[in-house]
Protein backbone atom coordinates (compact mmCIF):
# COMPACT_ATOMS: atom_id res chain seq x y z
CA UNK A 1 0.00 0.00 0.00
CA UNK A 2 1.27 3.48 -0.84
CA UNK A 3 2.46 5.76 1.93
CA UNK A 4 -0.44 8.04 2.82
CA UNK A 5 1.21 10.93 4.71
CA UNK A 6 -0.04 14.38 3.64
CA UNK A 7 -2.48 12.87 1.18
CA UNK A 8 -4.78 15.68 0.01
CA UNK A 9 -8.06 15.83 -1.90
CA UNK A 10 -11.14 18.04 -2.16
CA UNK A 11 -14.92 17.75 -2.17
CA UNK A 12 -17.56 20.31 -3.16
CA UNK A 13 -20.72 20.20 -1.04
CA UNK A 14 -23.87 19.19 -2.95
CA UNK A 15 -27.52 19.50 -1.97
CA UNK A 16 -27.76 15.94 -0.62
CA UNK A 17 -24.64 16.01 1.57
CA UNK A 18 -26.26 17.05 4.86
CA UNK A 19 -26.44 13.61 6.51
CA UNK A 20 -23.59 11.78 4.74
CA UNK A 21 -20.66 12.57 2.48
CA UNK A 22 -19.13 10.40 -0.25
CA UNK A 23 -15.38 10.88 -0.59
CA UNK A 24 -13.33 10.78 -3.80
CA UNK A 25 -13.25 7.38 -5.51
CA UNK A 26 -9.45 7.43 -5.89
CA UNK A 27 -8.95 8.26 -2.21
CA UNK A 28 -11.42 5.57 -1.19
CA UNK A 29 -9.56 2.94 -3.21
CA UNK A 30 -6.29 3.83 -1.49
CA UNK A 31 -7.47 4.29 2.11
CA UNK A 32 -10.47 2.05 2.77
CA UNK A 33 -8.36 -0.96 3.84
CA UNK A 34 -6.24 0.99 6.35
CA UNK A 35 -8.18 4.04 7.58
CA UNK A 36 -9.35 4.02 11.19
CA UNK A 37 -13.09 3.90 11.88
CA UNK A 38 -14.21 6.32 13.24
CA UNK A 39 -11.93 8.92 11.68
CA UNK A 40 -11.12 12.24 13.38
CA UNK A 41 -11.91 15.45 11.47
CA UNK A 42 -9.98 18.51 12.70
CA UNK A 43 -10.86 21.92 11.27
CA UNK A 44 -8.65 25.01 11.11
CA UNK A 45 -10.27 26.45 14.24
CA UNK A 46 -9.13 23.44 16.27
CA UNK A 47 -12.48 21.67 16.77
CA UNK A 48 -12.42 17.86 16.52
CA UNK A 49 -15.24 15.57 15.35
CA UNK A 50 -15.29 11.76 15.42
CA UNK A 51 -17.08 10.51 12.30
CA UNK A 52 -17.88 6.91 11.36
CA UNK A 53 -17.78 5.67 7.77
CA UNK A 54 -18.88 2.79 5.57
CA UNK A 55 -17.91 1.52 2.11
CA UNK A 56 -20.75 1.87 -0.39
CA UNK A 57 -20.51 -1.13 -2.70
CA UNK A 58 -22.81 0.13 -5.46
CA UNK A 59 -20.88 3.39 -5.99
CA UNK A 60 -17.34 2.37 -6.95
CA UNK A 61 -16.67 1.20 -3.36
CA UNK A 62 -16.52 4.78 -2.11
CA UNK A 63 -15.97 5.70 1.52
CA UNK A 64 -19.10 7.39 2.90
CA UNK A 65 -18.93 9.49 6.08
CA UNK A 66 -22.05 8.66 8.10
CA UNK A 67 -22.65 8.89 11.88
CA UNK A 68 -21.22 12.17 13.15
CA UNK A 69 -21.14 13.84 9.73
CA UNK A 70 -24.52 15.53 10.20
CA UNK A 71 -23.23 17.12 13.44
CA UNK A 72 -20.17 18.40 11.57
CA UNK A 73 -22.30 19.74 8.72
CA UNK A 74 -24.71 21.57 11.03
CA UNK A 75 -21.95 22.97 13.22
CA UNK A 76 -20.19 24.59 10.26
CA UNK A 77 -23.44 25.50 8.47
CA UNK A 78 -22.23 23.80 5.28
CA UNK A 79 -24.04 24.92 2.16
CA UNK A 80 -24.13 23.87 -1.47
CA UNK A 81 -20.97 24.97 -3.36
CA UNK A 82 -18.84 25.13 -0.19
CA UNK A 83 -15.44 23.50 -0.76
CA UNK A 84 -13.84 21.09 1.71
CA UNK A 85 -10.07 20.57 1.49
CA UNK A 86 -8.99 17.34 3.20
CA UNK A 87 -5.46 16.47 4.31
CA UNK A 88 -5.37 12.81 5.39
CA UNK A 89 -2.76 11.54 7.83
CA UNK A 90 -2.75 7.78 8.29
CA UNK A 91 -4.33 6.00 9.98
CA UNK A 92 -7.18 8.13 11.27
CA UNK A 93 -6.85 11.92 11.08
CA UNK A 94 -8.17 14.36 8.49
CA UNK A 95 -7.50 18.08 8.65
CA UNK A 96 -10.27 20.06 6.95
CA UNK A 97 -10.32 23.63 5.58
CA UNK A 98 -13.63 25.10 4.41
CA UNK A 99 -14.07 27.66 1.61
CA UNK A 100 -17.32 29.53 1.04
CA UNK A 101 -19.20 30.27 -2.14
CA UNK A 102 -16.99 33.33 -2.69
CA UNK A 103 -13.98 30.94 -3.01
CA UNK A 104 -12.33 32.34 0.13
CA UNK A 105 -11.58 30.38 3.31
CA UNK A 106 -14.22 30.90 6.02
CA UNK A 107 -12.85 32.11 9.35
CA UNK A 108 -15.27 30.36 11.70
CA UNK A 109 -13.60 32.00 14.67
CA UNK A 110 -15.66 35.08 13.78
CA UNK A 111 -19.03 33.37 13.46
CA UNK A 112 -19.25 30.41 15.85
CA UNK A 113 -19.81 30.83 19.57
CA UNK A 114 -18.98 27.34 20.88
CA UNK A 115 -15.54 28.07 22.25
CA UNK A 116 -13.84 28.26 18.85
CA UNK A 117 -10.56 30.08 18.60
CA UNK A 118 -9.38 32.00 15.57
CA UNK A 119 -8.56 29.88 12.53
CA UNK A 120 -5.12 28.30 12.63
CA UNK A 121 -3.07 29.21 9.52
CA UNK A 122 -1.76 26.37 7.40
CA UNK A 123 1.49 28.03 6.35
CA UNK A 124 2.70 30.74 8.72
CA UNK A 125 0.89 34.07 8.95
CA UNK A 126 -0.96 34.11 5.66
CA UNK A 127 -3.57 36.82 5.13
CA UNK A 128 -5.76 35.08 2.55
CA UNK A 129 -6.55 31.49 1.60
CA UNK A 130 -8.65 30.95 -1.54
CA UNK A 131 -9.09 28.79 -4.62
CA UNK A 132 -9.65 29.07 -8.35
CA UNK A 133 -10.37 26.69 -11.22
CA UNK A 134 -8.53 26.72 -14.54
CA UNK A 135 -11.12 27.59 -17.20
CA UNK A 136 -11.66 26.00 -20.57
CA UNK A 137 -8.90 27.03 -22.95
CA UNK A 138 -9.48 29.63 -25.62
CA UNK A 139 -7.09 31.54 -27.85
CA UNK A 140 -7.46 34.80 -25.97
CA UNK A 141 -6.95 33.46 -22.45
CA UNK A 142 -5.07 30.12 -22.33
CA UNK A 143 -5.01 28.53 -18.85
CA UNK A 144 -7.43 31.22 -17.67
CA UNK A 145 -7.70 31.48 -13.87
CA UNK A 146 -9.59 34.28 -12.13
CA UNK A 147 -8.95 35.33 -8.53
CA UNK A 148 -11.98 35.84 -6.25
CA UNK A 149 -13.46 39.32 -6.48
CA UNK A 150 -13.15 39.79 -2.72
CA UNK A 151 -9.41 39.10 -2.90
CA UNK A 152 -9.03 41.52 -5.82
CA UNK A 153 -10.89 44.22 -3.87
CA UNK A 154 -8.83 43.76 -0.70
CA UNK A 155 -5.35 43.28 -2.15
CA UNK A 156 -5.42 44.32 -5.82
CA UNK A 157 -4.09 47.82 -5.08
CA UNK A 158 -1.01 46.54 -3.22
CA UNK A 159 -0.09 43.42 -5.22
CA UNK A 160 3.26 43.71 -7.03
CA UNK A 161 3.34 43.08 -10.77
CA UNK A 162 4.90 39.63 -10.27
CA UNK A 163 4.03 36.95 -7.72
CA UNK A 164 6.26 34.08 -6.64
CA UNK A 165 4.27 30.83 -6.92
CA UNK A 166 5.69 28.16 -4.56
CA UNK A 167 4.65 24.48 -4.74
CA UNK A 168 4.69 22.03 -1.77
CA UNK A 169 8.10 20.74 -2.96
CA UNK A 170 9.61 24.23 -2.54
CA UNK A 171 9.92 24.84 -6.28
CA UNK A 172 8.92 28.38 -7.33
CA UNK A 173 8.17 30.40 -10.46
CA UNK A 174 7.61 34.12 -11.04
CA UNK A 175 4.16 34.80 -12.51
CA UNK A 176 2.58 38.03 -13.77
CA UNK A 177 -1.08 38.91 -13.34
CA UNK A 178 -3.42 41.27 -15.14
CA UNK A 179 -6.47 43.30 -14.09
CA UNK A 180 -9.24 44.41 -16.43
CA UNK A 181 -11.41 47.53 -16.31
CA UNK A 182 -13.88 45.78 -13.99
CA UNK A 183 -11.16 45.05 -11.45
CA UNK A 184 -11.02 41.30 -12.17
CA UNK A 185 -7.56 39.79 -11.57
CA UNK A 186 -6.34 37.00 -13.86
CA UNK A 187 -3.05 35.18 -13.99
CA UNK A 188 -1.27 36.55 -17.04
CA UNK A 189 0.71 35.21 -19.96
CA UNK A 190 4.11 35.45 -18.26
CA UNK A 191 5.07 32.42 -16.17
CA UNK A 192 1.63 30.93 -15.56
CA UNK A 193 1.19 29.04 -18.87
CA UNK A 194 4.67 27.58 -18.44
CA UNK A 195 3.77 26.42 -14.91
CA UNK A 196 0.58 24.80 -16.21
CA UNK A 197 2.49 22.95 -18.92
CA UNK A 198 5.20 21.88 -16.49
CA UNK A 199 2.75 20.29 -14.05
CA UNK A 200 0.33 19.01 -16.69
CA UNK A 201 -2.55 21.21 -15.51
CA UNK A 202 -5.57 21.08 -17.77
CA UNK A 203 -8.98 22.82 -17.65
CA UNK A 204 -11.04 22.15 -14.49
CA UNK A 205 -7.87 21.78 -12.37
CA UNK A 206 -8.44 23.23 -8.90
CA UNK A 207 -5.69 25.54 -7.59
CA UNK A 208 -5.55 26.52 -3.90
CA UNK A 209 -3.65 29.72 -3.04
CA UNK A 210 -2.20 30.83 0.29
CA UNK A 211 -1.15 34.50 0.06
CA UNK A 212 1.78 35.88 2.05
CA UNK A 213 2.38 39.60 1.50
CA UNK A 214 3.85 41.16 -0.35
CA UNK A 215 4.53 38.79 -3.27
CA UNK A 216 4.39 35.09 -2.30
CA UNK A 217 1.64 32.62 -3.19
CA UNK A 218 1.89 29.05 -1.91
CA UNK A 219 -0.07 26.87 -4.35
CA UNK A 220 -1.49 23.34 -4.30
CA UNK A 221 -2.83 21.72 -7.48
CA UNK A 222 -5.72 19.22 -7.59
CA UNK A 223 -6.77 17.13 -10.59
CA UNK A 224 -10.45 17.03 -11.67
CA UNK A 225 -10.45 13.57 -10.03
CA UNK A 226 -10.22 15.51 -6.69
CA UNK A 227 -6.71 14.24 -5.91
CA UNK A 228 -3.63 16.39 -5.41
CA UNK A 229 -1.06 16.39 -8.22
CA UNK A 230 1.92 14.09 -7.69
CA UNK A 231 4.71 16.66 -8.02
CA UNK A 232 7.28 13.85 -8.27
CA UNK A 233 5.77 12.98 -11.65
CA UNK A 234 6.92 16.32 -13.08
CA UNK A 235 10.70 16.27 -12.79
CA UNK A 236 12.93 19.31 -12.45
CA UNK A 237 16.27 20.14 -10.91
CA UNK A 238 14.82 19.87 -7.39
CA UNK A 239 12.33 17.03 -7.70
CA UNK A 240 12.92 14.19 -10.15
CA UNK A 241 10.17 12.14 -11.67
CA UNK A 242 9.77 8.63 -10.24
CA UNK A 243 7.02 7.32 -12.55
CA UNK A 244 8.58 5.84 -15.68
CA UNK A 245 5.46 5.45 -17.84
CA UNK A 246 2.62 7.66 -19.02
CA UNK A 247 -0.55 5.53 -19.09
CA UNK A 248 -3.47 6.60 -21.30
CA UNK A 249 -6.17 5.00 -19.18
CA UNK A 250 -7.85 7.67 -16.99
CA UNK A 251 -7.90 5.68 -13.70
CA UNK A 252 -4.24 4.79 -14.25
CA UNK A 253 -3.37 8.46 -14.79
CA UNK A 254 -5.10 9.30 -11.50
CA UNK A 255 -3.08 6.56 -9.81
CA UNK A 256 0.12 8.16 -11.07
CA UNK A 257 -0.96 11.35 -9.32
CA UNK A 258 -1.56 9.92 -5.87
CA UNK A 259 0.93 7.05 -5.55
CA UNK A 260 3.84 8.28 -3.41
CA UNK A 261 7.27 6.69 -3.72
CA UNK A 262 10.91 7.72 -3.88
CA UNK A 263 11.61 4.60 -5.99
CA UNK A 264 10.93 4.31 -9.73
CA UNK A 265 7.47 2.89 -10.38
CA UNK A 266 4.97 2.40 -13.20
CA UNK A 267 1.21 1.83 -13.41
CA UNK A 268 -0.42 -0.82 -15.60
CA UNK A 269 -4.20 -1.47 -15.80
CA UNK A 270 -5.22 -5.12 -15.88
CA UNK A 271 -6.55 -6.18 -19.27
CA UNK A 272 -6.49 -9.45 -21.15
CA UNK A 273 -5.15 -9.59 -24.68
CA UNK A 274 -7.57 -11.15 -27.13
CA UNK A 275 -6.25 -14.59 -27.94
CA UNK A 276 -3.45 -14.28 -25.33
CA UNK A 277 -5.07 -14.10 -21.86
CA UNK A 278 -1.86 -15.21 -20.12
CA UNK A 279 0.05 -12.02 -21.07
CA UNK A 280 0.08 -8.54 -19.54
CA UNK A 281 0.59 -5.89 -22.25
CA UNK A 282 1.36 -2.16 -22.01
CA UNK A 283 4.49 -2.65 -19.92
CA UNK A 284 7.08 0.15 -20.28
CA UNK A 285 10.72 -0.40 -21.23
CA UNK A 286 12.52 -1.45 -18.06
CA UNK A 287 16.04 -0.07 -17.71
CA UNK A 288 18.79 -2.58 -17.10
CA UNK A 289 16.90 -5.42 -18.80
CA UNK A 290 17.58 -6.98 -22.18
CA UNK A 291 14.90 -7.55 -24.80
CA UNK A 292 14.07 -10.76 -22.93
CA UNK A 293 14.61 -11.12 -19.18
CA UNK A 294 13.15 -12.55 -16.00
CA UNK A 295 12.04 -10.19 -13.23
CA UNK A 296 10.93 -10.91 -9.66
CA UNK A 297 7.54 -9.57 -8.56
CA UNK A 298 6.60 -9.64 -4.86
CA UNK A 299 3.29 -9.12 -3.13
CA UNK A 300 3.05 -9.66 0.60
CA UNK A 301 5.25 -12.61 1.52
CA UNK A 302 5.07 -14.22 -1.94
CA UNK A 303 7.43 -13.76 -4.89
CA UNK A 304 7.02 -14.86 -8.50
CA UNK A 305 9.54 -15.04 -11.35
CA UNK A 306 7.97 -13.58 -14.48
CA UNK A 307 9.28 -13.40 -18.05
CA UNK A 308 9.54 -9.89 -19.49
CA UNK A 309 9.78 -9.11 -23.22
CA UNK A 310 10.57 -5.70 -24.72
CA UNK A 311 9.59 -4.48 -28.20
CA UNK A 312 11.97 -1.76 -29.33
CA UNK A 313 9.88 -0.73 -32.33
CA UNK A 314 6.73 -0.19 -30.20
CA UNK A 315 8.30 1.46 -27.17
CA UNK A 316 6.53 -1.05 -24.91
CA UNK A 317 6.80 -4.54 -23.49
CA UNK A 318 4.76 -7.31 -21.87
CA UNK A 319 4.86 -9.94 -19.14
CA UNK A 320 4.62 -13.58 -20.24
CA UNK A 321 5.52 -16.88 -18.58
CA UNK A 322 4.74 -16.74 -14.88
CA UNK A 323 2.27 -13.87 -15.13
CA UNK A 324 -0.79 -16.14 -15.35
CA UNK A 325 0.28 -17.94 -12.15
CA UNK A 326 0.69 -14.62 -10.34
CA UNK A 327 -2.62 -13.20 -11.63
CA UNK A 328 -4.50 -16.35 -10.60
CA UNK A 329 -2.96 -16.44 -7.13
CA UNK A 330 -3.88 -12.79 -6.49
CA UNK A 331 -7.29 -13.01 -8.22
CA UNK A 332 -6.51 -10.11 -10.56
CA UNK A 333 -9.37 -9.00 -12.76
CA UNK A 334 -9.95 -6.43 -15.53
CA UNK A 335 -10.34 -3.05 -13.89
CA UNK A 336 -7.64 -3.63 -11.28
CA UNK A 337 -4.62 -1.32 -11.35
CA UNK A 338 -1.13 -2.69 -10.73
CA UNK A 339 1.66 -0.45 -9.48
CA UNK A 340 5.12 -1.98 -9.91
CA UNK A 341 7.60 -0.31 -7.54
CA UNK A 342 11.27 -1.07 -8.23
CA UNK A 343 13.05 -2.08 -5.02
CA UNK A 344 16.23 -3.39 -6.69
CA UNK A 345 17.38 -4.12 -10.27
CA UNK A 346 14.87 -6.56 -11.82
CA UNK A 347 12.93 -6.76 -8.52
CA UNK A 348 9.51 -5.13 -8.08
CA UNK A 349 7.00 -4.74 -5.28
CA UNK A 350 3.44 -5.07 -6.56
CA UNK A 351 0.61 -2.85 -5.22
CA UNK A 352 -2.92 -3.73 -6.33
CA UNK A 353 -5.87 -1.29 -6.48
Amino acid sequence: MAVMADFRFFRFILAGDVNQLRLAAAFSAAARDSMANPVTLITTNGIEFRVEWIVEQERLNRIVLTRGWADFSRHYILQEAHLLLFSYHSPGTMYVAIHGGNRMEIDYGRYLQRGCRRGLPQIGNHVAHFHGIIGREDRRRPYNLVFPRRFATQFGAVLPDQLSMVTPTGWSRRVRWTRDTEGIIRLGMTGWPWMCLHYGLWPDTLVVFCYHPPATMYVVFYRPSAMEVNYLQHGDDITRSTCINNPRDTPARHMVDYFRSHQPFFVVPICFMRGSPNLLPNMPHLSGNDASAVIEVSHGSNTWRVAYARFAERGSGLLGRGWCTLATALDLRPGNLCVFEEVAPSRYQLHIY
